[in-house]
């Protein structure tokens, strides 16, 4: 339970057999509570491939296909406009990024 986040949880398991123990247990032990755990997403080699296929995990998405996280970068199109501290503060403000991934881009744009 020490990787659950809010809504998700992002763990590592070894095999198919531990994955299942892992969704189980705690699926048993938050029925008695009547929480309801559901939608989960994991990788397994016996996948079938869809590179398209992207989920939203802590505020970022992941590609469960390739196994690798990426911001959302149609948030920070700028429109045409002029280039002013302030609208490139904006853009910056509109990136969410729980995890700090993205905080030294974000912090040495925010300090100009």
């Amino acid at each position: 339970m020490k990787s659950f986040y809010i809504e998700n949880c992002v763990t590592s398991n070894f095999n198919d057999d531990s994955l299942y123990r892992f969704i189980e247990e705690p699926k048993d032990a938050l029925a008695t509570a009547c929480f309801d755990l559901k939608g989960w997403e994991y990788t397994s080699l016996k996948m079938v491939h869809d590179p398209s296929d992207s989920l939203p995990v802590l505020g970022l998405w992941w590609n469960k296909y390739e196994d690798n996280i990426f911001c959302d970068t149609i948030v920070l199109k700028c429109p045409s406009f002029n280039l002013t501290r302030r609208n490139v503060l904006s853009i910056v403000q509109k990136i969410f990024d729980p995890l700090g991934v993205l905080s030294p881009a974000t912090f040495l744009i925010s300090t100009i």
